[in-house]
Order: C-alpha cells, then structure tokens, then sequence
C-alpha cells in the first residue's frame, strides 16, 4: 500500500477522501471496499443506474417515509443473483460495505430499487448509510469485493434524480423525472 492509500486509512474527512481517492484511482491502486475510489472495467452485468439523495415527494417506502434511493440495472439478458454484493456510499460505509442478502436477485434487463435510509431494521433493501445530498461516490461491488460500478455524484436538488441516459451505458445527468425501477429512457 503507498502513501496515498495509507492516508486514505488513516483520514477520513469526507471531502479530502473524495479528491485523494480519485487521484489514487488514476494510479491504480485499492479496488477493494475500504480502499481507494475504484475505476470498474464496465464487464458487470449489473450497474448503478439511477439515485436519488434528496428524496421530498417521489417514492415512498413500505414504512410510507420518502428516503434516499438507488437504482440498479441487470443489462444482461440472464437473471443475477445479487446476494454477497456490496454496496457503500461514503467514508463511514466504505469501511463495512452494506451487504445485499441471500436470495436479492434482479431479473435480466431488470431494475432493483435499494433504499439507502440507514434504516436496515426496515427490510432487506435498506442499506445501514444515507447517500449524502452534497454529493459523494456510491460503489457496488462483486460479492468478492472486486468494483463492478461506481459514481461520483455532484449536490443534488430535492426530487431531481442523477441518472444515466440510456440505461446502463449513458452519461450520468440530473432528471427532473426520476424513474425508479423503471428505464430511464
């Protein structure tokens, strides 16, 4: 491990983690959870497709509360079994990744809508971190804790999701009519 991942280890201010995470990413080094802001090879079958951290009015949970989500995206043509993946927004949940249970599986050219509330006591789909309305970088990784997709995210607006346009393959972009588990398109 170099300086730059030690450093990562040793502080965690949420910014200066963002800014030494990106230039360590161009350096190649901490693909891993805990580790260094991955830059994915765009293989997985799987990817972050569209969240949203300010969520007012647009999707409530089971509990009836509007929080942050995020959307995933199966652009194969087979279902995947999701559980053992991981998921982690931010310093804190970088270091202990939520993890997504036995038996999450999204169905091929599926959505799958993942509530990052930190409220996990509320079902199986909600992480144990919030996604932070400043913006920050979200990853999912493979259940062995190689990156299979990530996004660094700017602040975001209340009810405005970022999204990718297409599915899948496009550019991330703020949408003013957030869609989630359904296509962005």
């Amino acid at each position: 491990m170099g300086l730059v991942g030690f450093l990562l280890r040793a502080i965690r201010t949420p910014g200066l983690l963002l800014v030494l995470g990106l230039h360590c990413a161009a350096c190649g080094e901490g693909t891993s959870p805990g580790g260094d802001v991955p830059d994915p090879d765009g293989s997985s079958p799987v990817v972050l497709n569209e969240l949203l951290a300010s969520n007012d009015a647009v999707l409530a949970d089971e509990a009836g509360e509007f929080d942050d989500w995020l959307e995933l995206h199966n652009k194969s043509e087979a279902e995947v079994d999701l559980g053992g993946w991981l998921l982690s927004g931010g310093p804190r949940s970088a270091e202990e990744p939520f993890v997504l249970p036995a038996g999450t599986r999204i169905d091929a050219g599926g959505y799958l809508v993942v509530w990052a509330d930190d409220d996990p006591e509320q079902g199986d789909l909600h992480t144990d971190f919030k996604l932070a309305r400043v913006g920050e970088t979200l990853v999912l990784y493979l259940s062995d804790g190689e990156a299979a997709d990530s996004v660094t995210f700017p602040e975001q607006q209340a009810d405005i999701s970022w999204a990718r346009q297409p599915d899948a393959s496009g550019e991330w972009q703020s949408s003013t009519s957030p869609s989630p588990g359904a296509s962005n398109d």
